[in-house]
């Protein structure tokens, strides 16, 4: 199934009613989709869970953008539901990314370190079996909720002004567009060197990925092509240096549950944790190091396509 990122078709002078649904009719499903493949088959394939994730959030996003438009406790309804998919993929795909991250550390190929490579399996595996036991059992009651959101959508939005003068798609894209890349240069601009001020940014930067997959057809190319990966760019950078500062929590709390637990066992394996810190460390720094590079970049690109002058005019839509 197609990952249904570019939403097409809407159409400047449409109601944003009529481009909600549009729009959530085209991310439900594919959040319907995934999550009994997340539930049965994450075994066979990972990146079910990582797309269900991708597809909750790209449907929150959805909601966030049209909540103007629609009826505040079928939103809500919808945003709780979705939130509670996405937390419980989200607890799950961690422990993949972990997984993976560890796999490819050069610290832990070393003959010294089999002692905490068999430690650090054994317990990402309990912990991800557990949160396979969550999204298992979430599945069991939220397939038929995304059934009944999806059936009901028609009824969801609200009714049209009284004074017939209604929300366009062009109103709402120019207004959330604007608003979100002022929040992303202001937050840019501020020179975030904190992990709570990176993963922040990081956000930011997925309302503003989310948004622009949304309302790409308004706007001339170098929105879609130019800007919309360099966004990308920026999302991967962080999310290189936020699973970077994961891991060193993760593994400081395992080591500390082990000197309490198993003392004996600590001592051989400590070295090969040590180890796998400090290489952790060295890669946010390689990737602060990007990110700082990346920012002069955007900059540049802000610059030579503002997007007040990507939006086509109302009459040429």
């Amino acid at each position: 199934m197609a990952d249904g990122k570019w939403i097409t078709g809407l159409e400047a002078g449409q109601p944003a009613t009529a481009a909600a649904l549009q729009v959530l009719n085209a991310r439900l499903p594919i959040v319907a989709h995934y999550l009994p493949l997340a539930a049965s088959k994450a075994d066979e394939d990972m990146e079910y869970v990582h797309q269900l994730r991708v597809a909750t959030r790209r449907c929150g996003a959805a909601l966030r953008i049209f909540k103007p438009v629609l009826i505040r406790r079928r939103h809500k309804h919808a945003k709780a539901l979705l939130r509670s998919i996405r937390q419980t993929a989200g607890a799950a795909r961690d422990w993949d990314v972990f997984l993976q991250l560890i796999d490819d550390c050069d610290s832990l190929k070393k003959t010294s370190a089999e002692a905490t490579i068999d430690f650090l399996i054994g317990y990402c595996f309990g912990e991800r079996a557990a949160a396979q036991e969550a999204i298992v059992a979430i599945a069991n009651t939220a397939q038929s909720q995304l059934v009944d959101l999806l059936e009901t959508l028609p009824s969801a939005t609200l009714p049209p002004a009284d004074d017939g003068r209604s929300l366009t798609v062009f109103d709402l894209a120019n207004t959330v567009l604007r608003e979100l890349f002022t929040e992303l240069a202001t937050e840019i601009d501020a020179k975030p060197e904190t992990p709570d001020d990176l993963h922040q940014l990081r956000i930011t930067g997925k309302r503003v990925r989310y948004a622009m997959e949304i309302f790409a057809g308004l706007y001339q190319p170098p929105f879609r092509n130019v800007l919309y990966p360099a966004v990308e760019q920026m999302q991967e950078i962080l999310g290189h240096i936020q699973d970077g500062h994961t891991a060193i929590r993760r593994i400081t709390l395992m080591a500390n549950r082990l000197w309490a637990v198993r003392p004996s066992a600590a001592e051989r394996i400590m070295p090969g944790l040590n180890d796998l810190i400090q290489e952790f460390r060295d890669r946010i720094a390689t990737h602060k190091k990007e990110f700082r590079e990346w920012t002069r970049h955007w900059k540049s690109l802000a610059e030579k396509h503002p997007l007040s002058e990507l939006l086509m005019p109302l009459a040429s839509l």
